[in-house]
């Protein structure tokens, strides 16, 4: 009976789906919309209900799972294998369709539909044509089901008990919350894919799509972060690898869409702020998606070994058939958009803002290239030689790592410059002057790039840091620039003030030391107590000899004394 019911359902939501794709009426596919979520919803719980009633009558339940099943487990059973995870996934689909047209959908074109309903078709044609979770038994295996119908109203058989589900899948709770949360950060990138796509199929484009697209990626993105997460806790806990993080091919194929939708969260800004890189955010919109359906035939085809992969049938054969489509989809569309991709204003500033923005988003996508062909060179080895091989981790550990270790190091590097910041600043540095030395101190500031460049008005020095020394000159502080950091701190320019600010580190940290000195020391401003201590670092002529210079320390203590 529950067979009967849950194949017919999935047959009428395919069928709503039809409606969807094929229909040009504006006021009626929010209904259908809505009926479509309902549907999968309700096949979701069908399902669970099944599970809870051991109905072996169904050849998924029969052969994940079993009676002995804990109530936790038989719950996450309907995704521990591959019918019941595509159920999973296409209720997520659901939910993002329905969560597009509420809160995306920004115009009354139906391309956006079009193209969503007829992803979701695809998966669910799936579960229409080869491999139903409501399929019913009609041959029975020693311990499970052998055969089974995907037509309703036949004759079924049930089995005494079921096989029960992976032995590694019932022996954690991370395997109850982890699939979940991962699948709505994985699913999701359809969102961005979609409104890409669509808006740069209409001739009447609407510059704001990539500010809805880069809306969109948040959540996903997020949900994807704690599902990697977990999965890496889930792997410690279970796998006893000594570690959260292996390189297996299924983690990878998670990691690919996770380092494409960071770089398109970065570089979304940049074409926000200075209409820039059209073409790379399009790209990037759109291979987040198609990351999404090779990590699925990944883990769903057999093709590759992997612990925490399953397949079943000829799903591989419909994924790539499906990738093959959408990305044709994407290069058309791209293709007759190259006059579109033109208009975007070259990046010019390379050290500032921007500069920092594209070498985030190459060291992401360089990572995620290397991650890719680590993961698909054994399937082209296997091809051509015959013969099985594994990519170790050193292989990724070699590569990946010095790539992430440079990104730290810019993420650092590129903290965000503001008026604010800049403002607030100075006005630390003049109040502490006038506090503890007894003077309006004459002020300096550095330009951010090299030498000051600017391009059409649209450098840092033009945008942030001349509009901070307007205003704090409206305050009556003595403050000057942007000058360039290579000549500022020349004798005859550096000693006209008594305050030089950089606008990083490395800018004045060189300069300092190379003219006071061990006579230098640190102050902390900013603080509820002023904080004095020595300068550190290296020096050469002292190293391993035991040797140090406390001239520094006294200079310290001195200024602690008078102040």
């Amino acid at each position: 009976m529950i067979s009967s019911v849950g194949i017919l359902i999935t047959w009428i939501a395919f069928l709503n789906l039809l409606v969807i794709l094929f229909i040009n009426k504006r006021n009626l596919y929010e209904s259908l919309v809505r009926i479509n979520l309902f549907l999968h919803f309700l096949l979701f719980c069908i399902l669970e209900i099944a599970l809870f009633l051991d109905d072996f009558s169904l050849n998924y339940i029969a052969n994940y799972s079993a009676s002995s099943t804990p109530p936790l487990y038989k719950f996450a059973s309907l995704w521990g294998s591959l019918d019941g995870s595509i159920l999973l996934w296409n209720l997520v689909l659901s939910f993002y369709f329905y969560l597009y047209i509420k809160i995306y959908k920004k115009n009354n074109e139906l391309y956006d539909i079009k193209i969503f309903s007829l992803i979701i078709i695809f998966f669910n044609g799936f579960t229409i044509f080869s491999s139903s979770p409501f399929a019913g038994c009609i041959q029975l295996a020693s311990v499970g089901c052998a055969d089974f119908t995907l037509l309703p109203f036949q004759n079924l058989v049930e089995s005494l008990s079921g096989r029960g589900p992976n032995p590694l899948l019932q022996n954690h709770p991370l395997m109850a919350i982890h699939p979940p949360i991962l699948y709505i950060g994985y699913v999701g990138l359809v969102l961005p894919f979609v409104i890409a796509t669509s808006e740069l199929i209409n001739k009447n484009k609407n510059e704001e799509w990539i500010k809805i697209a880069e809306k969109s990626t948040y959540m996903p993105w997020v949900f994807l972060t704690a599902g990697i997460s977990l999965g890496a806790a889930w792997s410690y806990e279970v796998l006893g690898w000594g570690g959260y993080w292996a390189w297996d091919p299924v983690e990878n194929v998670s990691f690919i869409p996770w380092l494409l939708a960071t770089a398109f969260l970065h570089s979304a800004k940049t074409q926000i702020k200075e209409f820039t890189l059209l073409n790379w955010n399009y790209a990037l919109s759109c291979l987040m998606f198609l990351s999404v359906i090779f990590g699925t035939f990944i883990t769903r085809s057999g093709v590759l070994i992997s612990v925490h992969a399953f397949s079943n049938g000829n799903i591989g054969t419909y994924l790539i058939i499906g990738l093959t489509f959408f990305t044709l989809l994407f290069l058309i569309i791209g293709i007759k958009n190259i006059e579109y991709f033109q208009s975007s204003s070259k990046v010019t500033n390379f050290f500032g803002r921007t500069g920092f923005f594209v070498a985030n988003n190459l060291l992401l996508a360089g990572s995620a290239i290397v991650v890719f062909i680590g993961t698909i060179y054994p399937l082209f080895y296997e091809t051509i030689y015959s013969k099985q091989i594994t990519i170790g981790r050193s292989f990724y550990d070699i590569l990946v790592g010095p790539i992430l270790l440079l990104l730290i190091y810019l993420m650092i590097f590129s903290t965000k410059i503001t008026k604010n910041k800049i403002i607030n600043s100075i006005k630390t540095i003049n109040n502490f002057y006038i506090k503890y030395l007894r003077k309006k101190p004459k002020i300096a500031l550095t330009g951010m790039n090299p030498h000051c460049e600017s391009f059409e008005n649209k450098s840092e020095e033009d945008k942030i840091i001349s509009p901070a020394i307007k205003q704090l000159k409206k305050r009556k502080i003595i403050v000057s620039g942007p000058f360039p950091a290579d000549t500022i701190f020349l004798e005859k320019n550096y000693k006209k003030f008594n305050v030089i600010v950089g606008m990083y580190h490395d800018q004045v940290l060189t300069p300092i030391k190379t003219i006071y000195g061990f006579d230098a020391i640190n102050i902390t401003l900013g603080l509820p107590f002023l904080r004095i201590t020595p300068d550190h670092g290296p020096n050469e002529s002292m190293l391993g000899k035991n040797k140090s210079n406390p001239q520094s320390l006294i200079n310290a203590l001195t200024f602690l004394d008078k102040n």
